[in-house]
C-alpha cells in the first residue's frame, strides 16, 4: 500500500505526495516529511503548505526559520486554509517572520478565518473589537462563536461585555444570563466573576431583576 503511494509520489502525484508528507510527520520522520510536504506545497497544496510552515516554526528539521514559516503559511492562508489564516494573523501581531507589526493585517486575517467559522478567530476578533470599543462588532463575533460551538468563553465574554456597559437593569439581566450560561458550560472564570459580583452594589439590581 505505502509502496504504491510512494511510486505515485515519485511520479509527481500531488495527493500521494501530501499523504506521504503527513504520514512521515505523524511518524516524526521529519526529513522525509519535509521532503514530501515541500513537493506537495510546490504544487500549491494548501494543507501541505501550512504543515510545512509549521515545521519551520517549530524547527522540526533543523533550526526554526520564521521567515520561511510565514511565507508558506501565507501561501496556505491565501488559499483559504483557516488554520493558516489564524497563524498568519499572529505573525502580523508579533511582527515576526519578516513582516512588520500590523494590527490591520492581523485583524484582516482573523476576520477571514472567523467568516469561515473558526471559533478561536471569532473569539479573538471579538476581543479586538471590544478593546476598540466597537461593542456591536464584538457582540456579533462572540454570539457567532456561541451559536456555532456553545462556547463557554463566548458566553463569558458576552456577560462581561454587557456588564461593562450595563446602565439599565435589562442590560444587567442580559449580563447575568450570559455569565450563568458560561458557568453552566463549565467556565471557571465566569464562576469566579459571579462570586465577586455578588459582593457589589450592581448585584442588587440583578437580584431585583431576577427575583432572587
Amino acid at each position: 500500500m505505502q509502496q504504491d503511494i510512494e511510486e505515485k509520489a515519485q511520479k509527481g502525484d500531488l495527493q500521494a505526495q501530501a499523504e506521504l508528507g503527513r504520514y512521515f510527520l505523524d511518524q516524526e520522520s521529519y526529513p522525509q516529511a519535509k521532503f514530501w510536504l515541500e513537493k506537495a506545497a510546490m504544487q500549491n497544496d494548501a494543507s501541505s503548505q501550512y504543515l510545512l510552515g509549521n515545521m519551520y516554526v517549530n524547527g522540526l528539521d533543523g533550526e526554526p526559520n520564521y521567515t520561511l514559516a510565514r511565507e508558506w503559511i501565507q501561501k496556505a492562508a491565501e488559499q483559504r486554509n483557516v488554520d493558516a489564516m489564524v497563524d498568519l494573523s499572529s505573525f502580523y501581531q508579533d511582527g515576526t517572520g519578516g513582516c512588520e507589526i500590523s494590527p490591520e493585517k492581523e485583524k484582516y486575517w482573523l476576520e477571514q478565518a472567523a467568516i469561515l467559522g473558526d471559533e478561536e478567530a471569532q473569539l479573538e476578533l471579538g476581543l479586538i473589537f471590544q478593546a476598540e470599543e466597537n461593542m456591536e462588532s464584538a457582540k456579533k463575533w462572540f454570539e457567532e462563536a456561541f451559536t456555532a460551538y456553545q462556547s463557554d468563553r463566548a458566553a463569558y465574554f458576552l456577560g462581561r461585555l454587557y456588564l461593562e456597559n450595563a446602565e439599565e437593569k435589562a442590560t444587567k439581566e442580559l449580563a447575568y444570563d450570559w455569565l450563568k450560561k458560561a458557568v453552566d458550560l463549565g467556565n471557571a472564570n465566569a464562576l469566579g466573576f459571579l462570586a465577586k459580583l455578588q459582593a457589589t452594589e450592581m448585584w442588587r439590581d440583578i437580584e431585583d431583576t431576577q427575583g432572587f
